[in-house]
């Protein structure tokens, strides 16, 4: 059986939870998949990531599977280049990272689907893999 079937049958509250973000009756019945982006408007290498991560979506639901998007944005360094801010760039490497493994482990799904780019966002999403 699918873990995340398993987990319906032992958390009642997640199917109302699903319905409230737009997921069907049939959808929760179907496997489910986690799909993780460093999607958003924060860099050229992030602002694109939206459409591959829909793509993504349509073949989960070609092979008869569901996709939850899940973001976990990145920073662009040539934004904080010279500021305090650049302090943070790799510690938001390590945010990332967490926030997959944390979707991932709290979260019953049945596979993943991880979409990245430049150099914080894919060592992130290689790293909470691991």
């Amino acid at each position: 059986m699918l873990r995340s079937q398993i987990h319906r049958n032992i958390s009642p509250e997640l199917d109302p939870l699903r319905i409230g973000t737009g997921w069907s009756q049939e959808d929760l019945s179907k496997p489910q998949i986690y799909i993780s982006s460093t999607f958003g408007d924060s860099h050229p290498g992030s602002g694109h990531l939206d459409k591959l991560v829909e793509a993504a979506r349509q073949g989960i639901k070609d092979a008869g599977g569901y996709g939850a998007r899940y973001f976990n944005t990145d920073m662009c360094d040539g934004e904080s280049q010279g500021t305090d801010g650049i302090n943070y760039s790799l510690v938001s490497r390590e945010m990332i990272a967490n926030m997959i493994e944390i979707h991932a482990n709290a979260t019953p799904f049945d596979g993943g689907v991880y979409v990245a780019s430049c150099d914080k966002g894919m060592a992130g999403n290689l790293m909470g893999l691991m």
